[in-house]
């Protein structure tokens, strides 16, 4: 398997001039075309400025319940939580309460957003062209050659001319870093309570939560916190052996350990404290698979 790093290669513009594929998504990376065809962006490549760094799949980490909230640690959670996001490919892998489960929507859409190379709200003005005319989004699809396609989703009609007069200025919002970082280190750190099977009770487990449920309280004015800024995350383009798994990849001839979310992402463990307990499950595991 190989990411793509660096993890943060916001949406750009690329060199050259492209014809824009216009059209509407109908399902996953599938986008419909106005004469009819439709055109699958799910092989998309990393951009070219992307290093690859090679993963190694080391386990599968398997769904399981708690009998506590990961998260915030309330008895009795009730609510099928997905790790990594529905919209990201993910399965219902364990339980949380509905305050920790609904309260980061918000962070999951950016999450999605990012994921998809996509950028929201792209307003447009030419010469000639009255006003300022919309879209509801733009995505980006790296192809094999390095090229990317746009496509422009619910766009005005006046937006074509201008793409194709080739003289226009756009505006537009990206994902909010703050978010979407957040978004990554809620489903590591779920996946890591899956893979060690408990929630540990440990000092970077303590500060993980606090910082989670911090943003959970203060939705999109949240600021990035301690562990969003420094997890490593990397762009996945790879199939992958299971939707969620870890894996490990060398950096300066040492061993990293990461969890693997689904296709897209892949994130570093996110409790370094917790090393000797996922070694221990590690061996565990091999030892059971092996008999």
């Amino acid at each position: 398997m190989t990411s793509a790093d660096p993890a943060e290669v916001e949406p750009s513009q690329p060199t050259g001039s492209r014809e824009p594929i216009v059209g509407e998504v109908i399902e996953g990376k599938r986008v419909a075309l106005p004469d009819g065809t439709v055109l699958d962006l799910s092989g998309r490549h990393p951009p070219p400025s992307a290093s690859p760094v090679y993963v190694q799949f080391i386990d599968v980490i398997a769904p399981m319940n708690f009998d506590i909230c990961p998260i915030c640690l309330h008895d009795a959670p009730a609510t099928r939580e997905h790790v990594p996001p529905e919209s990201l490919g993910g399965r219902r892998a364990t339980l949380t309460c509905a305050d920790c489960n609904n309260g980061f929507g918000s962070f999951e859409a950016e999450l999605l957003l990012h994921t998809r190379d996509a950028v929201r709200g792209p307003a447009f003005t030419a010469d000639g062209v009255p006003g300022r005319r919309r879209a509801s989004e733009i995505a980006i699809s790296f192809q094999e050659d390095g090229s990317a396609a746009f496509v422009v989703q619910q766009p005005d009609k006046a937006v074509m001319e201008m793409l194709r007069a080739g003289r226009l200025d756009m505006t537009y919002s990206l994902p909010r870093r703050a978010m979407w970082r957040t978004a990554l280190v809620k489903h590591a750190y779920l996946a890591a309570c899956l893979y060690l099977q408990e929630v540990p009770d440990t000092r970077h487990g303590h500060f993980l939560r606090v910082e989670l449920l911090e943003a959970c309280d203060r939705g999109t004015s949240h600021e990035m916190g301690v562990f969003a800024t420094a997890l490593r995350m990397m762009r996945g383009y790879d199939n992958v052996p299971a939707p969620l798994f870890l894996a490990t990849a060398s950096e300066a001839e040492q061993a990293m350990a990461f969890v693997g979310l689904g296709r897209h992402w892949t994130v570093a463990w996110p409790m370094p404290d917790t090393a000797a307990m996922l070694a221990t499950r590690i061996t565990a595991n091999q030892r059971s698979s092996s008999t």
